[in-house]
């Protein structure tokens, strides 16, 4: 089964004897870091190393079909894990192979493969076919081999909301990505090379830096966000519409476009990356190029507004 691992180039081949997290891990919300932080204790504790086993495409997609809608893609998801101190992230592809596996064979040919000296998972962690590794199951198998297993408990925010990847997806959906940002270790953000548009912006007199979503990056309500821009590890304040601007309808698939406030360099070909904390509007179509300015400024006045906060 070792070439059904992607490893991470800084792992060694023969990793063994490690403290393990296991989850799917989109978003990176505060029950993930519950379960990351507990892989990260043992690990500091029992003197080994720390390493995250994860999916690059959902289970989701190959079970049922389901299209992919990632809060974080999966070289995102790499990144994020990385920078939170793990050793390596090892990212699998799921296939049919891996579907059709019993929770024992899983068990026995993935996870055993790396010798877990710890085990660390979420509450509602399953795995094999129809989904029987859960987390009695783990506490047998983990028992019998002396491996330590550590579940996180659910975590519920003051509406009664469940933190889960599903709930944050809903709540970025229908915009509210300030309640999303509340429940990320991280804002929602998308990153991207910036493209060269129509200029329709810098014919405005506002510019924009314009990024396209990639395939399985979800996207949130068409509308004017407030945010932060980051250009070379500096952070900005911006505000972005994303949307398929209805007043001029001169593109077919959703955009970021992000004008950057006090900021006047061409981005052209960078990498930016665009966090979002605040929905100001839904998009709107305007019947003047008067009316569209007028409302550019609104949104650019509430957005320094809401970010002196």
């Amino acid at each position: 089964m070792n070439n059904f691992l992607i490893t991470d180039k800084l792992m060694p081949d023969n990793i063994k004897g490690v403290s393990l997290a296991l989850g799917f891990f989109d978003g990176l919300h505060r029950g993930h870091a519950r379960v990351l932080k507990s892989a990260l204790v043992h690990a500091k504790k029992l003197g080994t190393k720390s390493v995250v086993l994860t999916f690059k495409n959902h289970p989701m997609g190959i079970l049922y079909g389901l299209k992919e809608e990632f809060i974080t893609i999966p070289s995102e998801r790499h990144g994020l894990v990385k920078r939170i101190g793990f050793d390596a992230v090892i990212m699998a592809d799921f296939t049919k192979e891996v579907a059709e596996m019993s929770a024992q064979e899983y068990f026995e040919k993935v996870i055993m493969n790396l010798e877990p000296k710890s085990i660390s998972i979420g509450y509602n962690h399953r795995f094999g076919a129809k989904k029987n590794g859960d987390c009695d199951f783990l506490k047998k198998v983990a028992s019998e081999r002396g491996i330590i297993l550590d579940v996180a408990s659910k975590v519920v925010i003051d509406n009664n909301l469940a933190v889960s990847s599903t709930s944050i997806k809903n709540v970025i959906k229908a915009g509210a990505v300030d309640v999303a940002a509340q429940l990320l270790i991280k804002p929602y953000f998308v990153r991207g090379k910036v493209i060269k548009g129509m200029q329709r912006g810098r014919q405005l007199g506002f510019p924009t830096a314009n990024i396209e979503f990639q395939k399985t990056k979800l996207v949130p309500k068409f509308g004017v966000y407030a945010g932060k821009a980051v250009v070379g590890g500096v952070e900005y304040d911006a505000v972005a519409n994303v949307g398929l601007r209805p007043t001029f309808n001169d593109i077919e698939k959703p955009l970021t476009e992000i004008n950057i406030l006090n900021f006047n360099k061409s981005l052209y070909d960078e990498i930016i990356e665009f966090r979002f904390l605040k929905m100001i509007r839904e998009e709107a179509r305007f019947f003047s190029v008067e009316a569209l300015i007028e409302q550019i400024i609104l949104d650019r006045n509430q957005t320094i507004d809401y970010l002196k906060k």
